[in-house]
């Protein structure tokens, strides 16, 4: 008869039984995936102001799914939204 343990309680007890396993020192192209051991600060800001004026673009993962370099995916621009705005339009198929 197999044992059912809840989840919560097998995930508390491995947490309670792993630590810190030291640091090491990698090449910037080996780090993908890993997690820094101490903070990172940038030397300086970048951009060297508050804000930038234009921060990316949101769309849809189902509207670029068959998207590829030979077969483009066209999308049409919504809205365009400075820093601090709200947007004022719901994201919709196609944008």
């Amino acid at each position: 008869m197999a044992i059912v343990t809840p989840f919560r309680e097998v995930r508390d007890l491995l947490a309670s039984l792993s630590g810190p396993i030291g640091a090491e020192t990698l090449p910037l192209a080996a780090c993908a995936g890993r997690v820094l051991a101490h903070d990172l600060v940038a030397a300086s800001d970048v951009p060297p102001f508050d804000r930038s004026p234009f921060d990316g673009y949101v769309l849809r993962a189902e509207d670029s799914l068959s998207a590829s370099r030979e077969t483009p995916v066209t999308l049409h621009i919504l809205e365009e939204i400075p820093a601090s705005a709200v947007p004022r339009f719901e994201l919709a198929a196609g944008t």
